[in-house]
């Protein structure tokens, strides 16, 4: 178990106590918990395997509380943060206060269409700021960030909707990724999306 700020001899120490489940990912086909410490920051709080974790009460309602939450719908995504490199955005419940939004992880979203607006959105906000800062005009709606100089760091996923096919780029210098046209990122970046393809692609070796 790998607690927080601590070496691997002061992890087994019984006073690290789990307070709560906060999160869930897979990583390399293995689930990992998203653990808060009991007596310890967010800040600290870590992954951790559940063959680790000897706290099945805790996994179990931490699944509870989240299939209570699947009959909502996603109104709208409202902000965003990072914790431990992962992004996380905080989801406004259709007939549901703003007092009752909740930090949500991607993977456990289905409303692309509504993260890549609110991504949309970030990427505008940060050009306005930039154009204010140069004294220049800003454009109000940025729907091609390479015609803006922002330069692709990778491709992270890509989606098919009926015959439209996008990418979810991740930007240099841009916290949150772009969901991208096809048509768009085989202009700009064909050789990003050659090797995209190479790795994501199944190949039949014919017989």
């Amino acid at each position: 178990m790998e607690e927080p700020n601590k070496t691997k001899s002061e992890a087994d120490s019984p006073e690290y106590i789990v307070e709560k489940i906060v999160g869930q990912r897979t990583q390399k086909g293995c689930v990992e918990y998203f653990v808060k410490w009991l007596n310890y920051p967010e800040a600290d709080n870590t992954w951790e395997l559940p063959s680790d974790l000897n706290y099945d009460h805790l996994i179990a309602a931490y699944h509870t509380q989240q299939s209570v939450k699947r009959p909502f719908t996603v109104e709208k995504i409202i902000g965003h943060r990072t914790l431990m490199g992962n992004v996380e955005y905080l989801v406004k419940w259709l007939n549901v206060s703003e007092e009752g939004s909740t930090w949500e992880q991607p993977s456990s979203l289905v409303c692309d269409h509504l993260i890549a607006a609110y991504n949309l959105q970030d990427l505008n906000d940060v050009y306005e700021k930039k154009a204010k800062r140069l004294k220049v005009d800003p454009t109000p709606v940025i729907d091609n960030p390479f015609s803006r100089g922002f330069e692709a760091e990778k491709i992270l996923n890509s989606f098919k909707n009926g015959e439209e096919i996008s990418f979810l780029i991740k930007f240099r210098n841009l916290e949150l990724p772009l969901m991208i046209k096809s048509y768009v990122a085989y202009v700009e970046i064909p050789d990003m999306v050659f090797k995209h393809y190479e790795k994501t692609c199944t190949f039949v070796t014919p017989k």
